[in-house]
């Protein structure tokens, strides 16, 4: 059991830097080592792949002392904000019992906090973020020494909205079973989840929530949810199940299915990017994991997938094949090729109606030196083209690491990349009753140096240094 009060996350380090011109919101991991600590009890993944799911998940424990959603108002001259908000308190409860119950409670206050400006009447303050308590409860029972498991989950989140503040959710719910059963020595498993969940708040929350990017509710084509601006409460239901082979022999195969209903919402304590959807996905690989001539181990593996919203439409369809190999010295190499085909994107418009998209097509490699040495390189590229336009990317990520002695350590990752997208959203204008998409050409150069750099003194001593100089520029041309 753990407890803290008014912590100090300073030491922590800052989070990459990052251009972000998607519709969507960036996902930071967690640093903060009172949140880390039993994080893996606190998990429910809601994407697809085996509880993972590319990071999305019921909790979200960065949304804990979040930086602040809140305005001042337009007139404002000068502004001063908080950087987070304070965490009042925070207790929390992990671990497992020697009958098989894996155990997490987490309970979290964080302050009201406001932002000075001034204006052209003096001096002022404005609430920017409000009072707000965090709940999440987890538990699991294993059986059949670990084979199989069930379990159940709660998030909760409340918040003492000011009148400025009632774009915010009052209170927000969501929960649901867990399950897992494995055979034949773990060779074989099947697993999967059911959660709903539940926001109310004001009207001005509610129809924000609507018209998020995670659904779109008011798209001119879409007939199948209806967007009403007078809710006050939105509820959803998501789900998965999910078939693997894990092992026995040298073939591994997969069938996952997940879904997310047009109101399934998480955000306020979880992570997700979209919700209406249907995904299908299919895995089939093959390891070679006893020591060759020149390899000791190597895999090769292929996914296909596909997908539709609630209203049948389609919005994904491809697939990949990809290749790692380990050799003797323990240096490794990897090669992928991945294909997206056309479908109809939902987000492109930013709640306008559906968007064709091209095709496109990916390529991505690396290879990594024997990281036993003192000196310890890599590399990385990924390279990818629109099938219908001269759009393109391409990045090259090296990497050096040097152990000068069993105290001091030493990282370089160098980064640079290369985009042009003829088709990146601009703005939407309106003309009368009409709604006019912008869009334009973006030609875009980003460069990053991430540094690492480590000094123990004693067991108990260390220094450590964190940089990144990081440069971005783009130039939108030929608005459409």
């Amino acid at each position: 059991m753990n407890a803290t009060l008014q912590p100090d996350f300073g030491q922590v380090e800052a989070d990459p830097s990052e251009v972000n011109l998607t519709a969507f919101e960036t996902f930071f991991p967690e640093k903060r080592p009172f949140f880390m600590e039993g994080a893996d009890i606190f998990g429910a993944g809601i994407g697809v792949g085996d509880g993972d799911g590319g990071n999305e998940s019921l909790f979200y424990s960065r949304r804990i002392g979040r930086a602040p959603q809140g305005d001042v108002p337009d007139g404002a001259e000068y502004s001063d904000y908080p950087q987070s908000a304070n965490i009042l308190g925070a207790a929390k409860l992990s671990g497992k019992t020697r009958n098989g119950w894996s155990v997490g409670v987490l309970s979290a206050l964080t302050a009201r906090e406001s932002a000075r400006y001034t204006d052209a009447g003096g001096r002022h303050e404005a609430v920017v973020e409000p009072f707000t308590h965090y709940g999440v409860a987890r538990v699991i029972k294993d059986f059949s020494k670990g084979q199989d498991a069930v379990g159940a989950i709660v998030t909760t989140t409340n918040r003492d909205l000011p009148d400025n503040m009632n774009f915010l959710r009052a209170n927000a719910y969501a929960g649901g079973l867990t399950a897992r059963h494995r055979w034949k020595n773990g060779d074989y498993q099947i697993n999967g989840w059911l959660f709903g969940t539940h926001v109310n708040g004001d009207t001005a929350a509610i129809n924000r929530t609507q018209r998020s990017s995670a659904r779109f509710f008011q798209r001119p084509d879409n007939d199948y949810v209806t967007y009403d601006p007078m809710r006050t409460s939105l509820s959803g239901l998501g789900g998965a199940l999910e078939f693997w082979k894990l092992g026995g022999g040298h073939w591994r195969y997969a069938a996952l299915f997940n879904a997310r209903s047009p109101g399934f919402e998480v955000n306020d304590l979880g992570y997700m990017q979209s919700a209406d959807q249907i995904l299908q996905v299919g895995y089939v690989g093959y390891e070679q994991y006893q020591p060759g001539k020149h390899f000791n181990s190597w895999n090769l593996s292929t996914n296909l997938w596909t997908g539709w919203t609630f209203g049948g439409e389609r919005n994904s369809l491809g697939g990949n094949l990809n290749a790692h190999a380990e050799f003797k010295n323990t240096s490794d190499t990897w090669l992928g090729l991945n294909r997206d085909q056309k479908t109809f994107s939902q987000t492109a418009l930013r709640g306008g109606p559906s968007l064709r998209r091209p095709g496109t097509t990916q390529f991505h490699g690396g290879y990594d030196s024997d990281e036993r040495k003192p000196v310890n390189w890599w590399a990385e590229f990924s390279y990818s083209n629109e099938a219908d336009t001269d759009g393109y990317r391409f990045g090259v990520y090296p990497g050096l690491r040097i152990r000068a002695s069993n105290q001091i350590e030493l990282r370089l990752n160098p980064g640079v990349s290369w985009q042009k997208s003829a088709w990146q959203y601009v703005s939407t204008e309106s003309l009368g009753t009409n709604d006019y998409y912008v869009f334009g050409e973006l030609d875009q150069t980003t460069a990053s140096l991430t540094m690492r750099m480590s000094y123990t003194f004693t067991p108990n001593l260390s220094l450590e240094l964190y940089a990144e100089p990081f440069i971005s520029a783009g130039d939108f041309s030929n608005l459409k």
